[in-house]
């Protein structure tokens, strides 16, 4: 876009099934930098650096793994795994020299966007490690209140239990390369056992109904990204379904066990609602395909109305509609919302909006007639994690525990000095 202003020209195109991202210029404001990934369909879990120019070089890759890259001091620093590198590199010919000399170890990094946290700019480096915090996964009432424990004390993320409480399902990372799989813990028993084996850069699950099989998205796993059906205990085999072809992610099972509700993302619409008919033609079929982001969606119990969040109205709020159609829809959050999750019985929707937790009373869950929404003691940052509602008005919940080793931004002057 010209400086003045005016319209937006565009100077890449993205393969079909690929995204690009993190772009970045060099010092003659010409030349610049960007990452292009592959969605789906490979098995390796980063993209790839590309260079190209504003006065008309066509982009043409320099690393076939990187990250967000600066340029700095004459060096490019990129993140190769976890460990923070520099690389003598010249701007013009996008051409190395040398090899690659270790800056720092273990930086925090999110996968998804190929985004690590450093910058550099006058001799001066800034970064900052991952965060490793160990939680207790424990059931929590609507006011807050622990009311029983699961599990050991771990590293987990996204708490979410089976249609009867009986399981729940983390992600548990590994804490050196960040990759993940899920694991079940039975609650009778208060046993944990690995469900998957996928070593995945980003994974997402739905329990089946009668908890007896999973639902598995994956990125870059070690069998390649894909969505699958499994059985709850890791053994069996994998039933392979129809993959996105941009990045898509598992959201929920419906009740009724017909159908599979996933988010994928597309170029021109963001982040849209699609299902699986796993009674039916097993394709990959949009629901809610618009220009906001659309996510979250979970079936109510009677298998009639889709809660979902969207950005529709310029923020993210909670909407409810007739499904599969067609029939009304509602919004049912005030001031923001996200998260929607239902009680057992249909009769209560529950959604957050930032440290709020709110719950919405459904007065007649076969015509969807709805109060206004209400809040709950319950405190949303007081958590690591918050799971859907569970059967007995009860949530799964992770809870921080002391001691974690939280680290700050760390600030090196003159870090070219430090290279060896």
């Amino acid at each position: 876009m010209p400086e003045g202003g005016g319209a937006p020209e565009k100077i890449t195109e993205a393969q079909p099934g690929w995204t690009q991202r993190n772009p970045y210029f060099l010092p003659d404001g010409d030349h610049f930098l960007f990452v292009a990934r592959e969605a789906v369909g490979v098995t390796v879990p980063v993209g790839a650096l590309y260079g190209a120019s504003l006065s008309g070089e066509k982009p043409r890759q320099i690393l076939e793994r990187a990250s967000n890259v600066q340029y700095s001091d004459g060096y490019l620093l990129y993140l190769r795994e976890t460990v923070l590198v520099a690389q003598h590199f010249d701007p013009k010919s996008f051409k190395f020299s040398g090899d690659p000399v270790p800056v720092a170890e273990k930086l925090d990094y999110a996968n998804a966007r190929d985004l690590a946290a450093f910058t550099a700019a006058h001799g001066t480096l800034v970064f900052r490690h991952g965060s490793l915090q160990k939680t207790q996964p424990m059931w929590v009432d609507r006011t807050g209140k622990e009311v029983g424990r699961f599990g050991e004390p771990g590293l987990y993320s996204a708490p979410q239990a089976s249609a009867n409480g009986s399981l729940v399902g983390l992600v548990r990372p590994d804490p050196d390369t960040g990759k993940a799989d899920i694991w079940v813990v039975d609650t009778s028993r208060n046993t944990m056992s690995r469900s998957t084996f996928a070593d995945a850069a980003s994974i997402s699950f739905a329990f089946s109904p009668d908890a007896k099989r999973i639902a598995v998205g994956t990125v870059a796993g070690t069998a390649s990204s894909g969505i699958w059906l499994q059985p709850t205990s890791g053994s069996g085999n994998q039933e392979k379904l129809e993959t996105p072809k941009n990045y898509g992610a598992v959201i929920s099972w419906s009740p009724n066990g017909r159908y599979l509700f996933l988010m994928v993302q597309n170029n021109a619409t963001r982040a849209d609602i699609y299902y699986i008919d796993l009674s039916g033609d097993r394709k990959l079929t949009p629901f809610i395909q618009s220009p906001a982001n659309d996510y979250g969606a979970v079936l109510s119990p009677n298998g009639k109305w889709l809660a979902y969040g969207s950005d529709e109205s310029g923020r993210s709020e909670v909407y409810v509609t007739a499904f599969p159609g067609p029939g009304g829809k509602w919004q049912v959050s005030n001031g923001g919302g996200g998260s929607p999750s239902w009680s057992a019985d249909g009769k209560q929707l529950y959604y957050t909006i930032a440290d709020k937790f709110m719950v919405v009373a459904i007065q007649n869950v076969e015509t969807f007639q709805f109060g206004a929404p209400t809040a709950l003691p319950l405190h949303v940052n007081e958590f690591a994690a918050l799971g859907p509602a569970a059967p007995g008005e009860r949530f799964p919940a992770l809870k921080a525990l002391t001691g974690g080793q939280a680290h700050p931004q760390e600030v090196i002057l003159n870090w070219t000095g430090t290279l060896k």
